[in-house]
Protein backbone atom coordinates (compact mmCIF):
# COMPACT_ATOMS: atom_id res chain seq x y z
CA UNK A 1 0.00 0.00 0.00
CA UNK A 2 1.55 3.28 -0.95
CA UNK A 3 1.67 6.51 1.60
CA UNK A 4 -0.79 8.95 -0.47
CA UNK A 5 -0.27 11.99 1.74
CA UNK A 6 1.63 12.66 5.26
CA UNK A 7 -0.15 10.96 7.51
CA UNK A 8 2.00 8.16 8.55
CA UNK A 9 4.54 10.88 8.31
CA UNK A 10 8.61 10.06 7.34
CA UNK A 11 8.71 7.07 9.63
CA UNK A 12 9.12 3.04 9.97
CA UNK A 13 6.09 1.84 8.12
CA UNK A 14 4.22 -1.73 9.23
CA UNK A 15 2.70 -2.78 6.49
CA UNK A 16 -0.01 -5.87 7.58
CA UNK A 17 -3.08 -7.70 7.13
CA UNK A 18 -4.90 -6.89 10.31
CA UNK A 19 -8.13 -6.63 11.83
CA UNK A 20 -9.33 -3.06 12.36
CA UNK A 21 -12.60 -1.58 12.67
CA UNK A 22 -13.95 1.96 13.69
CA UNK A 23 -16.80 4.45 15.02
CA UNK A 24 -17.67 7.59 14.90
CA UNK A 25 -17.89 10.26 17.28
CA UNK A 26 -19.53 13.25 17.52
CA UNK A 27 -17.58 14.91 20.08
CA UNK A 28 -13.46 15.23 21.44
CA UNK A 29 -12.77 13.05 23.91
CA UNK A 30 -12.09 15.01 27.65
CA UNK A 31 -8.98 14.90 29.49
CA UNK A 32 -9.89 11.96 31.77
CA UNK A 33 -11.07 9.96 28.51
CA UNK A 34 -7.54 10.53 26.90
CA UNK A 35 -5.99 9.48 30.01
CA UNK A 36 -7.71 6.30 30.18
CA UNK A 37 -7.27 5.31 26.70
CA UNK A 38 -3.50 6.46 26.96
CA UNK A 39 -3.35 4.02 30.18
CA UNK A 40 -5.09 0.97 28.54
CA UNK A 41 -2.83 1.70 25.24
CA UNK A 42 0.24 1.76 27.26
CA UNK A 43 -0.38 -1.15 29.48
CA UNK A 44 -1.06 -3.04 26.21
CA UNK A 45 1.96 -2.22 24.38
CA UNK A 46 3.86 -3.23 27.63
CA UNK A 47 2.27 -6.39 27.07
CA UNK A 48 3.22 -7.15 23.56
CA UNK A 49 7.28 -5.88 24.28
CA UNK A 50 7.26 -8.50 27.00
CA UNK A 51 5.59 -11.25 24.59
CA UNK A 52 8.24 -10.02 22.02
CA UNK A 53 11.47 -10.37 24.51
CA UNK A 54 13.61 -13.31 24.04
CA UNK A 55 14.20 -14.79 27.25
CA UNK A 56 18.52 -13.16 28.31
CA UNK A 57 21.18 -15.72 29.58
CA UNK A 58 21.52 -15.40 32.95
CA UNK A 59 24.52 -13.71 34.05
CA UNK A 60 26.19 -17.15 35.90
CA UNK A 61 25.38 -18.62 32.69
CA UNK A 62 24.36 -21.64 34.33
CA UNK A 63 23.00 -23.92 31.88
CA UNK A 64 20.63 -25.86 34.51
CA UNK A 65 19.23 -22.50 35.21
CA UNK A 66 19.07 -21.66 31.07
CA UNK A 67 17.10 -25.01 30.42
CA UNK A 68 14.43 -24.16 33.61
CA UNK A 69 13.83 -20.57 32.43
CA UNK A 70 13.05 -21.88 28.58
CA UNK A 71 11.26 -24.74 29.34
CA UNK A 72 9.31 -21.76 31.83
CA UNK A 73 9.00 -19.95 28.61
CA UNK A 74 7.71 -22.42 25.89
CA UNK A 75 5.07 -23.47 29.20
CA UNK A 76 3.96 -19.47 29.14
CA UNK A 77 3.72 -19.47 25.30
CA UNK A 78 2.17 -22.44 24.98
CA UNK A 79 -0.69 -21.13 27.93
CA UNK A 80 -0.78 -17.63 26.10
CA UNK A 81 -1.45 -19.37 22.86
CA UNK A 82 -4.06 -21.73 23.80
CA UNK A 83 -5.67 -19.11 25.51
CA UNK A 84 -5.81 -16.68 22.71
CA UNK A 85 -7.31 -19.23 20.36
CA UNK A 86 -9.88 -19.72 23.01
CA UNK A 87 -10.51 -16.05 23.31
CA UNK A 88 -10.44 -15.42 19.16
CA UNK A 89 -13.16 -18.17 19.03
CA UNK A 90 -15.35 -16.71 21.27
CA UNK A 91 -14.72 -12.98 20.15
CA UNK A 92 -15.82 -12.25 16.90
CA UNK A 93 -12.93 -10.23 15.12
CA UNK A 94 -13.24 -7.57 12.29
CA UNK A 95 -11.97 -8.86 9.43
CA UNK A 96 -8.41 -8.34 8.43
CA UNK A 97 -7.76 -5.15 6.24
CA UNK A 98 -4.32 -4.49 4.52
CA UNK A 99 -3.11 -1.77 6.39
CA UNK A 100 0.24 0.34 6.74
CA UNK A 101 0.89 2.25 10.32
CA UNK A 102 2.84 4.50 12.03
CA UNK A 103 2.84 5.78 15.48
CA UNK A 104 1.40 8.99 14.14
CA UNK A 105 -1.63 6.95 11.89
CA UNK A 106 -2.91 4.34 9.81
CA UNK A 107 -4.41 3.49 6.57
CA UNK A 108 -6.20 0.84 5.37
CA UNK A 109 -8.33 0.09 2.25
CA UNK A 110 -12.07 -1.30 3.03
CA UNK A 111 -13.25 -3.47 0.19
CA UNK A 112 -16.81 -3.24 0.83
CA UNK A 113 -17.46 -0.09 3.53
CA UNK A 114 -20.83 -0.17 5.02
CA UNK A 115 -20.20 3.42 6.04
CA UNK A 116 -18.06 6.45 5.11
CA UNK A 117 -17.16 9.08 6.85
CA UNK A 118 -19.20 11.96 6.73
CA UNK A 119 -17.06 14.65 6.50
CA UNK A 120 -12.75 15.18 6.35
CA UNK A 121 -11.39 14.71 9.93
CA UNK A 122 -14.81 13.14 11.05
CA UNK A 123 -14.05 11.84 14.86
CA UNK A 124 -13.46 8.44 15.41
CA UNK A 125 -12.36 5.45 17.37
CA UNK A 126 -9.95 3.25 15.56
CA UNK A 127 -9.72 0.14 17.10
CA UNK A 128 -6.46 -1.89 15.77
CA UNK A 129 -5.55 -5.91 16.86
CA UNK A 130 -1.89 -6.06 16.28
CA UNK A 131 -1.42 -9.40 17.45
CA UNK A 132 -4.70 -11.21 16.71
CA UNK A 133 -3.78 -14.26 18.99
CA UNK A 134 -3.68 -12.10 21.64
CA UNK A 135 -7.55 -10.96 20.82
CA UNK A 136 -7.02 -7.03 22.45
CA UNK A 137 -7.51 -3.92 20.55
CA UNK A 138 -5.42 -0.59 21.01
CA UNK A 139 -8.08 1.88 20.73
CA UNK A 140 -6.60 5.34 19.69
CA UNK A 141 -9.00 8.45 18.97
CA UNK A 142 -8.00 9.71 15.53
CA UNK A 143 -9.42 11.77 12.77
CA UNK A 144 -10.70 9.68 10.02
CA UNK A 145 -10.77 10.82 6.32
CA UNK A 146 -11.60 8.97 2.63
CA UNK A 147 -8.65 9.43 0.90
CA UNK A 148 -9.46 7.79 -2.72
CA UNK A 149 -10.85 4.55 -3.86
CA UNK A 150 -9.11 2.12 -5.54
CA UNK A 151 -9.74 -1.06 -7.44
CA UNK A 152 -9.42 -2.90 -4.24
CA UNK A 153 -11.84 -0.75 -2.06
CA UNK A 154 -12.22 2.46 -0.04
CA UNK A 155 -8.72 4.21 1.14
CA UNK A 156 -9.19 5.11 4.66
CA UNK A 157 -6.70 7.34 6.67
CA UNK A 158 -6.64 7.42 10.34
CA UNK A 159 -4.75 10.26 11.82
CA UNK A 160 -4.09 9.70 15.55
CA UNK A 161 -5.21 12.33 17.99
CA UNK A 162 -4.29 12.78 21.76
CA UNK A 163 -1.68 10.15 22.30
CA UNK A 164 0.37 10.21 24.81
CA UNK A 165 4.24 10.15 24.41
CA UNK A 166 4.84 6.61 26.24
CA UNK A 167 2.06 5.69 23.98
CA UNK A 168 3.78 7.56 20.90
CA UNK A 169 7.30 5.33 21.50
CA UNK A 170 5.26 2.43 22.33
CA UNK A 171 4.13 1.97 19.24
CA UNK A 172 7.27 2.80 17.19
CA UNK A 173 9.45 0.73 18.89
CA UNK A 174 6.56 -2.75 18.53
CA UNK A 175 6.57 -1.41 14.56
CA UNK A 176 10.80 -1.35 14.47
CA UNK A 177 10.88 -4.61 16.32
CA UNK A 178 7.90 -6.01 13.09
CA UNK A 179 10.35 -4.21 10.32
CA UNK A 180 13.94 -5.29 11.78
CA UNK A 181 11.87 -9.32 11.78
CA UNK A 182 11.16 -8.38 8.48
CA UNK A 183 14.15 -7.38 7.37
CA UNK A 184 15.94 -10.76 8.73
CA UNK A 185 13.04 -13.22 7.68
CA UNK A 186 13.89 -11.83 4.02
CA UNK A 187 18.00 -12.10 4.64
CA UNK A 188 17.05 -15.54 6.12
CA UNK A 189 18.67 -14.57 9.18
Amino acid sequence: MDNPDTTLGDRIIFHGDLPIAWQPVEHDPTRAELANLNESNGSLLRVFSMLDEYPSEPADGNPEIQQAFARMDAKLSLVLDLVGEVLTRQLQLPRPHQIALSELGVHWIEPKPEALPTRAGQNAYVDLYLKPAFPRPLRFFAQLAVSGRTEKGVRFVAQFRGMGEDVQDGLAKLIFRQHRRMIASQRGV
